[in-house]
């Protein structure tokens, strides 16, 4: 072991045990995954508790593990890493992010798909465990709890199931410019990342939502913690799409008729979470 990964084992204050971490490793070549967990099962106070091959499956390592940190390829099939950082960012906050790819250049990783750090694939190997070493102990940054109030489970249920409809919907438009549903998104620019950021702040208040309804309550306290540079980049999608109109756009060109009570609901949350997402 190098001096500067001894440097960065910490101690458990009073205890004069080593802080064990969590990793997790998504990558799509399971020879360099294997690799990767012997080399950082030799580092005391590293523990690799799961692997993943594409960025779908990253998120299901997210929820169920909530690791320490995990290694992200870009480039995967189905959902590559650029993709992916904006939901996990929403799913597993305080879970920090290290890109280790073959090729970072022409991957926008700003905003909302932003790392906690890069590391590029042939480098020595040491390098990406002093990184890894380093971000966790500092330990998760600039985290915001949003608070949306007490709100009746169905009026909660009724908001999550507009808005994955919605979402559903300007996914498509945004990928297919030139249909005319594209048009429909107006002159406010739609951020994909950022899209993706307000569906994985969606997805944080799912989680208390499926504990409610799973007991049977009738009232539920949605309160879920994001990072600040998420938690903005998902307040600019739902500025964007509430400001063009989009909701009750798209559910008309869509053939769409939702209940009154579905949009009060959606509407209601959208104004929360517009109060209580961070601007900036």
């Amino acid at each position: 072991m190098t001096s500067t990964e001894q440097r960065a084992i910490t101690l458990a204050p009073g205890a004069g045990q080593l802080t064990h971490y969590s990793i997790a490793i998504v990558d799509d070549q399971v020879d360099l995954r294997e690799v990767l967990t012997v080399r950082l099962g030799m580092v005391p106070g590293l523990d690799v508790v799961g692997q993943a091959s594409n960025g779908a499956d990253a998120l299901t390592l997210a929820r169920d593990l909530s690791p320490d940190l995990m290694t992200l390829d870009l480039r995967m099939p189905g959902m590559g890493g650029a993709e992916a950082i904006p939901l996990l960012r929403a799913c597993a906050p305080r879970m920090r992010v290290v890109v280790y790819s073959s090729q970072l250049e022409g991957v926008d990783l700003s905003g909302g798909s932003r790392p906690d750090a890069a590391v590029l694939k042939g480098a020595n190997l040491g390098d990406l465990i002093a990184v890894i070493q380093r971000l966790l102990s500092e330990g998760p940054k600039d985290l915001v709890k949003v608070d949306l109030g007490r709100l009746a489970v169905t009026v909660a249920v009724d908001a999550f199931d507009s808005w994955v409809g919605l979402n559903a919907r300007v996914r498509e438009a945004l990928a297919t410019k030139g249909d005319s549903s594209y048009q429909l998104l107006g002159d406010v620019p739609v951020d994909s990342a950022e899209l993706l950021c307000l569906m994985g702040v969606f997805m944080q208040f799912g989680m208390p939502l499926m504990v409610a309804t799973a007991a049977g309550d009738t009232m539920v306290d949605l309160q879920f913690t994001v990072t600040r540079e998420a938690g903005a980049a998902a307040r600019r999608a739902l500025l964007a799409l509430g400001g063009n109109g989009t909701l009750r756009a798209f559910n008309q060109a869509w053939s769409h008729r939702p209940t009154e009570a579905a949009e009060k609901a959606l509407d209601l949350v959208d104004r929360r979470l517009v109060e209580q997402l961070p601007a900036s």
